[in-house]
């Protein structure tokens, strides 16, 4: 859930496409599943991209951009997105993600910046300096006063703090800046919210996750939120996606809507899209269901006329559909690879798209699960062999590489082609996993040194 929205976002995207997805320029079948299979593929590095810049930086003095960890996890992500299968715009595109990756970047070490000043802040006053003495402190600047419910505590991570609130008046007093009685019985239904711009007296624009003290900490919680800052500070609230987007003649009243008042209705279709993927994310039951808790998400769009809202809760039914084929393929730990193949696809045809998804997954063939468990393991990304590595160990790692990508592919390529499992699939599969199981380990046991 958002509490605090911006609409005023640059235009920023990783993995950023035109404002159409490329899909809807290709009539032939088989250029649409080839389209298809590189998005996954370049979904599954963007994840990876996502994972290596998450890494915590050590700030040994003031925190910088110029820092050279910082320095080194940038270079190594651009060096990543070269992998990825650009066939036209790649300069712009290229552009685009690196604006991306260096504004996440800049939000780690502002975030460690404010982390810095706070507890330096907390020092003077003689505060205790602990999560616990921060969170305390933190309530005081938000609210004026004292916490008196219950704990407070609050740590920083990524380009955001995570505030756990023990009780939830504390979470609804922090929430809205103030006591507020209608907020607080919206708690109870809620187990987080992401602030995007927390405005303290003596410092601004501080992005957290706040955790309600009705529900367990749970990553789930923090996920979710966490896909929300992401949303935010990489991928630009999807502006330039949403932006001029072309709605369906069977959706006539958004359609006419859109014509008369677009920034509004882009607007809504932003807000609404940013909690959907985070509910993607977050790793619970694929679903769209909230958009019918007026409690907690009416403000999304509570402003549209009744037949317009008709018309969206029945593009959310369709896109409600489209993910329960997907619920078995994309298990919690797999999100990141679905939200990266939705990013760029506006709301009103992330119907096509998911279906797209579904027959590239096979899901169709449901008395064939061999065949859509064998593509998926082979399709996932292996790291690229690094360079300016022992010679031994770079020549063995280079020919798992190989045999382990050269193999996934030409099997999977097959079975594509022909429907067929092979006959050999148990001893294919195993060979596969050993050779996985031998790079990974000897890909770590070189990078971690």
């Amino acid at each position: 859930m958002i509490y605090k929205r911006n609409n005023m976002e640059k235009n920023k995207n990783i993995g950023e496409q035109n404002s159409e997805p490329e899909i809807d320029d290709i009539s032939n079948p088989e250029r649409i599943d080839k389209l298809i299979a590189t998005r996954y593929k370049n979904a599954s590095i963007l994840a990876a991209i996502e994972t290596l810049l998450t890494q915590e930086v050590s700030f040994t003095s003031y925190p910088t951009s110029s820092n050279p960890e910082c320095r080194a996890l940038i270079a190594r992500a651009k060096e990543k997105y070269d992998e990825l299968d650009v066939e036209y715009d790649k300069e712009n595109r290229r552009t685009q993600f690196i604006t991306a990756i260096t504004d996440y970047q800049s939000h780690k070490v502002i975030s460690a910046r404010q982390e810095m000043q706070l507890y330096q802040e907390l020092n003077d006053r003689e505060g205790e300096l602990s999560e616990e003495g921060l969170g305390a402190y933190l309530f005081e600047l938000q609210t004026g006063q004292k916490n008196t419910a219950g704990i407070v505590s609050a740590k920083q991570q990524e380009g955001y703090f995570v505030l756990c609130f023990e009780k939830p008046e504390d979470f609804s007093h922090f929430s809205a800046g103030k006591i507020d009685e209608d907020d607080l019985e919206k708690t109870k239904s809620t187990g987080g919210r992401y602030h995007r711009s927390v405005v303290l007296p003596n410092i601004h624009n501080i992005k957290a996750v706040l955790v309600n003290g009705l529900y367990p900490v749970s990553d789930r919680i923090v996920i979710h939120e966490r896909q929300h800052f992401l949303n935010d500070v990489a991928l630009g609230n999807f502006n330039h996606i949403e932006s001029g987007v072309h709605i369906p003649k069977s959706f006539p009243l958004l359609r006419e809507a859109h014509e008369k008042y677009k920034d509004y209705i882009e607007a809504r279709f932003r807000d609404v899209k940013d909690e959907l993927l985070a509910y993607v994310r977050d790793g619970s039951k694929l679903q769209t269901r909230f958009i019918y808790n007026k409690e907690l998400y009416g403000h999304l769009i509570d402003d549209l006329p009744d037949e317009q809202k008709d018309e969206l809760f029945e593009l959310m039914e369709t896109i409600q559909v489209r993910l329960n084929d997907l619920e078995d393929t994309y298990k919690s730990d797999e999100r990141a690879i679905l939200v990266y193949q939705l990013i760029d696809v506006p709301l009103v045809r992330m119907p096509e798209m998911l279906d797209r998804i579904r027959k590239f997954h096979k899901l169709e063939s449901k008395d064939n699960p061999v065949i859509r468990l064998a593509i998926k393991r082979m399709m996932v990304h292996v790291p690229d062999v690094p360079k300016g590595i022992d010679i031994h160990k770079h020549d063995r790692l280079e020919d798992l590489y190989y045999q382990l990508v050269g193999d996934s592919y030409s099997i999977a390529d097959n079975m594509e082609t022909t429907g067929e499992i092979p006959p050999d699939m148990d001893e294919i599969l195993e060979k596969l996993k050993k050779l996985r199981t031998e790079y990974d380990s000897l890909y770590k046991e070189i990078t971690d040194v």
